[in-house]
């Protein structure tokens, strides 16, 4: 039996992978659940005092995003432009719900399944995961594809 030699660039490699799948799996369950209760994600936005008068536009434009992200993680050229898009879409995301509940008498959360179950608090400790995965992603694959570019 072969023995499977563990290096750093291989841990760099596994964590890059599984940032990127978990990303984009989370990006379109998220676009999905939105678009699947589409009134009801209206009626939330038009109720959060954040977004309230921009929920027909944004009712469309994060999903779009969402998807439009999960396509850059899926695709190997576009990776990296899709780790960066998912750390600073995470990162809007993280600030949102930090600041709602601090900051607003009216705290609505226009998130579908799983997650319109969490408390605020564990709504901001999902995203800061996601967000820091996001930057962990980035860091790791722009760190090996420099590491490709120096062999050459």
């Amino acid at each position: 039996m072969k023995k499977i030699k563990f290096s750093a660039h291989l841990l760099k490699k596994l964590v890059v992978n599984i940032s990127f799948m978990l990303l984009a799996a989370l990006f379109i369950y998220a676009a999905y659940n939105k678009l699947a209760i589409y009134p009801t994600f209206v009626k939330q936005l038009r109720l959060s005092p954040a977004t309230s008068g921009y929920e027909n536009f944004l009712a469309w434009f994060i999903p779009s995003i969402e998807i439009a992200i999960a396509i850059l993680l899926i695709i190997p050229r576009s990776r990296l432009i899709g780790l960066y898009s998912s750390f600073f879409l995470m990162l809007a995301f993280t600030v949102y719900v930090y600041v709602v509940p601090h900051f607003f008498q009216q705290q609505t959360c226009s998130c579908g399944g799983i997650i319109s179950t969490f408390s605020w608090k564990e709504h901001f400790y999902f995203n800061l995961f996601f967000t820091f995965l996001a930057g962990s992603g980035v860091v790791l694959l722009s760190t090996i594809q420099q590491q490709k570019i120096r062999k050459t």
